[in-house]
């Protein structure tokens, strides 16, 4: 069974995150333009950045690099901050990472004949009412893509 974590795009378009505000450790987003669009955009060493899906358009989103989950908030720029990879972990596959929607997913594992789960991650709660008007649309744009 392949697990789809669902948060959302400022747009309101439901993609597969393990959190709303995972992307400057799990993209390259920190060293792209888009860094500026981050609630908390990466400045430097020493500096906690926050980049949210809900924080950008569906098309920028879809414009970021998937990587290995990790950072080094200690490196001198943003190519170094994206670093910092456990030794028990790899970086074979950073860089090339494929981001994808909800939809997308779902017809994926249809394609190749799998089970798959969505499980709709809680976000900020300003954010949701914002994009979708409260947590109960939230949750049925969610059972809506799954009819």
């Amino acid at each position: 069974i392949v697990e789809c974590d669902v948060t959302f795009t400022r747009d309101g378009e439901l993609v597969c995150r393990h959190a709303e505000c995972d992307l400057h450790t799990t993209t390259n987003i920190v060293n792209t333009p888009l860094n500026a669009q981050c609630s908390v955009p990466y400045s430097g060493p020493g500096s906690a950045p926050m980049c949210c899906a809900s924080d950008l358009t569906l098309d920028q989103f879809r414009s970021l690099t998937g990587k290995m989950d990790a950072s080094n908030p200690a490196a001198s720029d943003a190519a170094g901050y994206l670093g910092g990879t456990a030794d028990w972990r790899t970086d074979l596959y950073t860089g090339r990472g494929t981001l994808m929607t909800l939809s997308e997913s779902i017809a994926l594992n249809r394609e190749l004949g799998v089970k798959h789960t969505p499980e709709l991650k809680s976000g900020d709660a300003q954010r949701i009412t914002t994009v979708f008007g409260g947590q109960a649309q939230y949750a049925q744009r969610l059972i809506d893509a799954l009819r």
